[in-house]
């Protein structure tokens, strides 16, 4: 505790222990990163790959994007769903999930 300067006050919630600006919530803007940028090298690779289409994606001013599911996903015929940019903003916040975007993860 000593090397890393904590103290029982700080454990214990009494002292005021530093919070990275990361841990707040960064605003949806249309174009924008959905994540603090220090962050946003810490994602799996997938994840990012999906920061970065996203990103350029909303930056030419759109703000949904359809995702087409199969017979076989749902078993009622071949349809799309049409998922909010701002749905994945909640997915990088761990915030509440649409149910378009949850359906879509679950295929």
């Amino acid at each position: 505790m000593a090397k890393i300067g904590l103290t029982k006050a700080k454990l214990e919630g009494k002292g005021k222990v530093p919070v990275h600006e990361g841990a707040g919530r960064k605003p949806f803007v249309l174009g924008q990163p959905l994540m603090w940028p220090e962050l946003i090298d810490r994602l799996p690779t997938r994840m990012r790959e999906l920061h970065n289409w996203c990103t350029k994606y909303s930056s030419e001013g759109n703000i949904m994007f359809v995702a087409r599911i199969k017979d076989s996903h749902f078993h009622r015929g071949m349809d799309d769903v049409w998922i909010e940019l701002v749905n994945l903003w909640d997915l990088y916040h761990q915030d509440a999930l649409d149910k378009s975007l949850l359906s879509t993860f679950c295929m």
